[in-house]
């Protein structure tokens, strides 16, 4: 460590023995000797233990190593105050780690020396000031459990804390720069590093925590650059890794035999390297995160072992960098502008399929996508310039089965066959396409879907389907509907697709995985609906145009990727928009929690949130204008929900969310208003009845015209009263009221109801209508659903009521203080009765 002259000069004398004792104390006078204001620290030759003493130069103490038998005397500045010493007949001494087991060292202290604590019985140190920390210095402290640099600390030097087999944690405040090489080496006890949210940390030597086998994670900060060789080699208890974007080097077996990690994150730069073995003998990897692909490739691998692909083939990335289709890499399209792959960037990735180079490169280092396992299908290069590569860049296997796809340019095919190690790809091509006259024959997966395709594309009746067969498929048409197919990877070869078509594969229920064509530009309506096994969809670039209801019940989709090319399309925080974010098109059913929606959104499409159950809260932004049908039906998480003033329609079946208590509407509405939690339209229709809402009766508002389809499916409700006004009752307007025993409705003329209107009614329930309209209602729609209508009428009052004049009562013959909105009946007190209709003029149509 760094120190000043006269620190190596006592240093020398100390270590020299008795005939350097005259050179020692030539050096003692040296220092600021100033004895008559300052206490003496002494060392007693009959002391049984060794004592430990502090060296002064100028107005700074550093903590030295054992005493020896040559010292006599420190002279310390008076400023300098120390927590422990023992004072007896004027002379003091440091302590011994028999009488104390807790050192605490001043603030004025700036350095720890070299082996100073090495070997002692303490158990906790607490440093205050900024100090450094030699070698050795607490090397071998047994005891030592706890240490605390509360005042900062900018390096802990080599093998400082090493063989500290009982210490558990180490906590430091602000400050380190640097950790020295076997720093923490065998601490086998340590299993916590706590260090502030914002630290200087740049390097971390080699063996810093080699065999801390507890150590369950480390904080790996922005300003970190290198991680030493070994430096975490053998620590065992380390589950996930999360290395920051600055990080420059990974050293030689850096994680070495870390067997309990499972989940490595690389915020990786331009510049990393990865030396050799840094994940060697990592067999647990179970899932690897890069920031994208573009960064990855330009990682320098120093051996396979260093690579964590090695052991895993979960490659995944976040929304930024939509290449994955789940979280298994099958294609992997290198963005433009990178112009090399580094050697082993992809090694033993086993579940490539595909691969596409960009126009940019220029360089693949040795072995960057070797796997023995992989079927790698296509490798399709957009670059021009045939440059040499290694025959290790691919496997053999590769070069034996896949197509090399190349330019479709003069002279570009016969490049690459003659360009080492391109030539040895037995199959070469030079097209934008498949080429359509090659005759390879493509292996399907899934049986189903082999002997659908047969069926349909099998031109030349040999029981096979070549690239050139499936090639000019123009339409699928709804060959796949309502089948039982499992997987259809293979559709990404029909390279004359441009659309899916209308229910190509709705209700496929067993459906699991597809990877569309790139040329694919429409995903038209319901293409996907009820793909209940479905896990993961994937938008090819050229994706223009996407239908409604495309993935409306998916409920087993766990990730939703766009490619990052495409620009009609976007993705923001789950959710699926037009690429101006004007129309919400799909959120994916794993989507939790409150969803705020962008300010520049205009619609919301059909089934949009359709089985989001996981969602808690909505935010529909002022602006938004339209909501489509269904779009938060099977929304079971939302208990009340707001509509902005902006909204002009509406669709149908929109809120029918179990769990829904209330709706309101914003002040200011030309459109829709909200009743006692009930949402209505200002032209009269009663749009939504929130089936968690209480009560056992409704009695809908007068002036209202019509009933919304699926506007009331609340099982609890008992009893309904319909206004005279009432004219239409939609399909399941009253669908699922299961407890429903009694409808009364005042409509003189029974109002138009749709063939579901009270689906599933209890044959019990009774309807109640005028009186002179009993035979109409029997004979009209309604006699389907209630086969014996009943004419409304008052029922038997008490006499002190019946005996006053101008009683009001509702229409069922309950008593009322005053007249309401309706038909009120007056009974005068001559028992004569008459029907008033008073009509609120806000709901006036």
């Amino acid at each position: 460590m760094k120190t000043l002259t006269n620190l190596h000069l006592l240093q020398y004398c100390i270590k020299g023995g008795s005939h350097k004792l005259i050179p020692f104390f030539l050096a003692y006078f040296c220092l600021h000797f100033q004895a008559s204001a300052m206490p003496y620290f002494y060392y007693m030759e009959s002391h049984p233990h060794d004592s430990l003493y502090y060296f002064i130069d100028g107005d700074k103490a550093y903590v030295t190593g054992r005493s020896n038998s040559n010292l006599k005397k420190v002279t310390i500045p008076e400023h300098v105050k120390f927590e422990y010493y023992v004072e007896k007949g004027g002379v003091i001494f440091l302590p011994s780690p028999i009488q104390y087991d807790t050192i605490k060292v001043d603030a004025d202290v700036v350095a720890i020396y070299d082996e100073a604590f090495k070997g002692t019985d303490i158990t906790s140190i607490t440093i205050d000031g900024n100090v450094e920390i030699g070698e050795k210095a607490f090397q071998s402290c047994a005891q030592l459990k706890n240490v605390s640099f509360s005042g900062g600390i900018t390096e802990i030097g080599d093998y400082a804390f090493s063989g500290c087999s009982g210490l558990t944690t180490l906590n430091i405040s602000r400050g380190l720069k640097s950790i020295g090489y076997g720093a923490f080496l065998d601490c086998t006890e340590l299993s916590q590093v706590n260090l502030p949210s914002y630290y200087d940390l740049e390097t971390i030597g080699g063996e810093a925590f080699k065999n801390c086998t507890k150590l369950k994670g480390f904080p790996f900060n922005q300003k970190l650059t290198t991680i030493g060789p070994s430096a975490f080699e053998s620590c065992t208890a380390l589950t996930s890794l999360t290395i920051d974007k600055n990080i420059r080097t990974i050293g030689k077996e850096a994680f070495k035999k870390c067997t309990g990690l499972k989940t490595v994150e690389l915020f990786n730069t331009d510049s990393l390297f990865i030396d050799e073995g840094a994940f060697y003998q990592c067999k647990n990897i179970e899932k690897l995160f890069c920031q994208n692909l573009g960064n990855w490739c330009l990682i320098s691998f120093g051996s396979a072992e260093a690579n964590p692909i090695s052991y895993t083939h979960r490659l995944r990335y976040p929304p930024s960098a939509l290449h994955a289709q789940g979280e298994i890499v099958k294609r992997i399209k290198i963005p433009e502008g990178i112009k090399e792959i580094s050697s082993y960037a992809f090694f033993r990735l086993d579940d490539m399929t595909r691969i596409d180079l960009p126009s940019s490169l220029e360089k693949i280092g040795a072995n960057a996508f070797n796997s023995s396992v992989a079927d790698i299908d296509v490798v399709r290069v957009r670059f021009r310039n045939a440059f040499e590569i290694k025959y290790s860049t691919f496997h053999a296997r590769a070069y034996r089965d896949a197509l090399l796809i190349v330019p479709n340019v003069a002279g570009c095919k016969e490049a690459f066959s003659a360009t080492t190690a391109w030539a040895y790809f037995n199959n070469i091509i030079a097209t934008g396409h498949y080429d359509f006259t090659f005759d390879k024959i493509v292996e399907f997966e899934d049986p189903l879907v082999e002997s659908l395709c047969l069926q349909m594309w099998d031109t030349n009746q040999d029981g096979l389907l070549s690239y050139g067969e499936i090639h000019d498929v123009k339409d699928i048409g709804k060959t796949f509907y309502q089948k039982d197919i499992t997987s259809f990877n293979e559709l990404q070869y029909f390279s004359g697709l441009t659309f899916i078509p209308q229910y190509a594969f709705s209700n496929c229920r067993k459906l699991r995985s597809i990877v569309l064509p790139d040329e694919v530009q429409k995903i038209r309506d319901n293409a996907f609906t009820g793909a209940t096994s479905l896990e993961a969809f994937h938008i090819p670039a050229a994706v223009d145009s996407i239908g409604g209801s495309i993935l409306a019940g998916s409920t087993s989709i766990k990730r939703l990727t766009i490619d990052p090319d495409n620009t009609h399309f976007m993705l923001q925080e789950d959710i699926l928009y037009q690429d101006s974010a004007e129309e919400v098109i799909y959120c994916p059913p794993y989507k939790s929690g409150p969803v705020t929606l962008p300010n520049s959104v205009i619609r919301i499409d059909d089934n949009a949130f359709y089985l989001c159950e996981k969602i808690t809260d909505i935010h529909m932004n002022e602006g938004l204008k339209y909501i489509s049908d269904a779009v938060f039906m099977g929304c079971n998480g939302l208990a009340t929900l707001l509509i902005p003033a902006s909204v002009e329609k509406i669709g149908t079946g929109c809120f029918y969310c179990p769990n829904m208590k209330a709706i309101y509407v914003a002040e200011g509405s030309g459109h829709y208003l909200s009743v006692d939690d009930v949402l209505y339209s200002k032209d009269g229709e009663l749009v939504y009845y929130p089936p968690a809402k209480e009560g056992k009766e409704y009695v809908v508002i007068d002036g209202t015209s019509d009933i919304a389809p699926y506007a009331c499916c609340a099982s609890h409700l008992e009893k309904v009263i319909l206004p005279a006004t009432t004219k239409y009752v939609g399909a399941y307007a009253f669908g699922l009221c299961g407890e429903l025993r009694t409808v009364n409705c005042h409509a003189v003329v029974p109002p138009n109801l749709e063939a579901d209107g009270f689906k599933g009614l209890d044959s019990e329930a009774e309807l109640y209508v005028p009186a002179e309209s009993v035979e109409a209602y029997r004979e009209s729609e309604w006699g389907i659903f209630f086969p014996e209508p009943l004419p409304d009428g008052i029922k038997e009052v008490n006499a002190e009521l019946s005996s006053s004049p101008d009683c009001y009562y509702r229409l069922d013959g309950s008593f009322t203080s005053a007249p309401r909105n309706g038909i009120n009946i007056i009974r005068r007190a001559d028992g004569s009765t008459k029907k008033l209709f008073i009509r609120d003029s806000f709901i006036r149509r």
